[in-house]
């Protein structure tokens, strides 16, 4: 596909918005009502100024997202998408009206049709370096050449920080999208939901791709994610690297944590089960948020079949939740960590139990 640069926006421009060509002849690109669309992303900053406002139509609020941050939209329905504009979170003073564009460099904007396969769209950049530029503060848009496809997701992640005040999408209404393929948690599973059950662990093995050094006092090795514990956790390295030192990052390389269940099985589920929080800021480090679940036969070829936020912040509960997803046949579970809470920004991931479910009633009644 092909992009078109970035576009500062004049007020005329803005006031002609309305009735910008879309790529197809003859058509009209018209801004899509998001009022009511379902709105996810990774937690903002210190619980609050979250994904929701990206989306708001007030470019006075933000998303204050934290590093490789994310807000998403579902537009709940097809839609071939011919713009997208933004407005970058302004400064918090009058001398520095423009202390925060800067934050979207490295930004990427992304479209999916089933919440699972991505497409790049634009990546941000050449954003203003200055804090008292007070004409930075403004729209920007960038044209998407893609009236071959269709979308239902349009996502946003922040490179340095995920800070924007306000996304809006330009495009047609195509049709109407299938069944909801993207996988939610659920809020607070005190128990199987119904015709779950829970895969016996025993002859389960784990690995991960990091993991700070056992000792007596932490109990961080990957095993006592499936030790039948919760007072033990496994805890990738505390300084951001894998076990062969080369830096972790969610894009290119995410942590993950791999079960082995011993044989091929229908599994339709996992259950996190965070660390325990008591008094001290640093029992939320590592509790993951946003997430991406794949199944394998092999350890080797990788199915996604969940993908999404389980909804912690610094301040709420670290309770038990379920990722539920279609029946798969798999023997390996792969959970990856794709941001996570921390008393300071870091990206760790830590689990207490990771256990898995399948499915024991008729098909046609499964909750997915």
């Amino acid at each position: 596909m092909k992009y078109r640069k970035l576009l500062s926006v004049s007020l005329a421009a803005v006031m002609a918005l309305a009735a910008l060509p879309a790529v197809g002849a003859g058509a009209e690109a018209e801004k899509i009502d998001l009022t009511g669309k379902i709105i996810t992303g990774s937690a903002g900053w210190n619980n609050q100024n979250n994904a929701e406002n990206a989306f708001d139509n007030n470019t006075d609020t933000y998303f204050d997202g934290e590093v490789n941050g994310w807000c998403q939209v579902d537009l709940g329905a097809m839609y071939t998408v011919s713009q997208i504009r933004f407005y970058p979170r302004g400064g918090r003073s009058g001398d520095k009206p423009s202390e925060y564009v800067k934050r979207m460099n490295g930004g990427v904007f992304s479209a999916s049709e089933d919440g699972s396969a991505w497409d790049e769209l634009y990546t941000v950049s050449d954003m203003t370096e200055a804090n008292n530029d007070a004409d930075a503060v403004k729209w920007y848009d960038f044209a998407v050449d893609a009236s071959d496809k269709e979308y239902r997701y349009i996502k946003y992640t922040g490179s340095t920080s995920a800070n924007v005040a306000e996304i809006e999408i330009y495009g047609e209404y195509s049709r109407d999208a299938g069944p909801d393929v993207t996988p939610s948690p659920s809020p607070s599973p005190t128990a199987p939901p119904e015709g779950l059950a829970l895969i016996g662990r025993d002859g389960w093995s784990a690995e991960t791709n990091s993991q700070q050094e056992a000792n007596t006092s932490k109990n961080t090795n990957v095993s006592k994610a499936i030790d039948n514990d919760t007072a033990t956790f496994w805890h990738s390295k505390y300084n951001s690297t894998d076990d062969h030192g080369a830096a972790l990052d969610p894009k290119t390389n995410p942590i993950y944590i791999t079960v082995n269940t011993g044989q091929k099985q229908t599994v339709t589920g996992i259950r996190y089960t965070p660390r325990t929080k008591g008094s001290a800021a640093g029992d939320i480090n590592g509790v993951i948020t946003a997430y991406e679940v794949y199944l394998s036969d092999d350890n080797s070829e990788w199915t996604k079949v969940g993908e999404g936020n389980l909804g912690y912040t610094r301040d709420g509960a670290q309770d038990v939740r379920d990722i539920i997803f279609a029946p798969t046949d798999g023997q390996y579970i792969k959970l990856v960590a794709k941001d996570n809470l921390n008393k300071t920004p870091a990206y760790v991931a830590s689990c207490a139990e990771l256990d898995a479910y399948t499915y024991t009633g008729e098909l046609d009644s499964h909750p997915i």
